[in-house]
C-alpha cells in the first residue's frame, strides 16, 4: 500500500473516532478545523480513489469509509447505544456493552414476581370452597334449586381426557357414552376436555337451548331422521338468507339506476315534435 498523505489520515481518523459512521462534510470539516470548501475537494479526492463512500440525502450528502477502506485500515461497523448507531471500531477491540434496561430489578425476589400482586383468591379460601362445594348437596344430587356464579366457585383441577390417543374429531361416529370420562362420577375438582361436563354443573345456571336447536354433543344424540331434518333446516335458513342478499343487491341496483337517469342533464336528448292538429270534424278546417 501506496503512502497516505497526512491529510487523508487526518480524515480516517475523524470518521473513525465519530459519534456514526456517516459524517457530512460540514462536521468533518469542524473537527479537523479547515474550511468547508476545502475539506469537500479533499473528500471528493479520497471518493475517486476509492476510499470513502458518498450517500445522497435531503438534508444533504454524508460521506464514510468504503469497505476497500475498512479492510485497508482494520476497522469494522459496530452497534453502539439504544438506538443501534453504527459506527467504526479497530478489529479486535471489545463490542461495546449492550444498555441496560431501564425500571429493571434484579433481584430474585422480583425476578420471581414475588412483588406482583395476584388478585386470584388464595390457596386457602380456593380449598374452603372447593370444601363447601363438595359438601353441597345440590353436586350431589346433580341438580340445585340455587345456581351461584361461576367465578365464585373454585377452578376444575383435574383435567380428564389429557391422555385420549387418537382424539376424536367430529366427524367420527359419536356413541352416548364419553370417549373421555364414560360413566365416570365426577367430583367438584374434575373437569372433562371432551363432553364439556363438569362436578359443579349442578351449581352453575345453564342457558336453555333454543327451540328447533337440540345440543350436539356426546350427551345429546340425534337420531338419524333427527339429524336429515336439522341439516335440511340449517340449508333452508341458509338459502332464505341468500335470497334475502341476492333481493337487497337487485333492489339497490334498480334504484341506482332510476336515480342515474333522472340526474342525467337535458342538453342532447331529442326534443319530441309537437303533435299535429288535424282538420276540424265540424268545419273541415283546423
Amino acid at each position: 500500500m501506496d503512502e497516505i498523505p497526512e491529510a487523508w489520515w487526518a480524515v480516517f481518523n475523524t470518521l473513525i473516532a465519530g459519534p456514526v459512521a456517516c459524517r457530512t462534510p460540514a462536521e468533518v470539516a469542524a473537527a479537523l478545523g479547515r474550511d468547508v470548501e476545502e475539506v469537500t475537494d479533499l473528500l471528493s479526492a479520497l471518493d475517486v480513489s476509492g476510499w470513502l463512500e458518498v450517500w445522497d440525502c435531503e438534508s444533504g450528502p454524508l460521506v464514510t469509509l468504503s469497505s476497500l477502506a475498512a479492510e485497508r485500515l482494520q476497522v469494522h461497523l459496530v452497534e453502539v447505544g439504544v438506538d443501534e448507531s453504527p459506527r467504526w471500531a479497530p478489529l479486535g477491540d471489545p463490542l461495546p456493552s449492550p444498555p441496560k434496561a431501564k425500571y429493571v430489578s434484579a433481584a430474585a425476589d422480583a425476578a420471581a414476581l414475588n412483588y406482583v400482586i395476584d388478585l386470584a383468591p388464595g390457596p386457602d379460601i380456593v380449598a374452603e370452597r372447593a370444601e363447601a362445594a363438595a359438601r353441597s348437596p345440590s353436586t350431589s344430587r346433580g341438580r340445585g334449586d340455587q345456581h351461584a356464579k361461576a367465578e365464585e366457585l373454585p377452578r376444575p383441577t383435574f383435567l380428564v381426557g389429557q391422555g385420549l390417543t387418537p382424539w376424536p374429531g367430529p366427524n367420527q361416529h359419536r356413541s352416548a357414552v364419553c370417549p373421555a370420562c364414560g360413566h365416570l362420577r365426577f367430583r367438584p375438582h374434575m373437569y372433562c376436555l371432551y363432553c364439556d361436563r363438569w362436578g359443579m354443573d349442578g351449581l352453575v345456571a345453564t342457558i336453555p337451548a333454543k327451540v328447533g336447536c337440540p345440543r350436539r354433543g356426546p350427551r345429546s344424540q340425534l337420531s338419524p331422521e333427527q339429524r336429515v331434518e336439522l341439516e335440511r333446516l340449517q340449508y333452508e335458513r341458509e338459502r332464505g338468507h341468500r335470497e334475502a342478499r341476492r333481493l337487497t343487491r337487485h333492489q339497490a341496483q334498480v334504484e341506482e339506476e332510476r336515480h342515474h337517469k333522472k340526474s342525467q342533464p337535458a342538453k342532447g336528448r331529442a326534443t319530441p315534435n309537437p303533435p299535429k292538429v288535424g282538420p276540424s270534424r265540424e268545419g273541415g278546417r283546423p
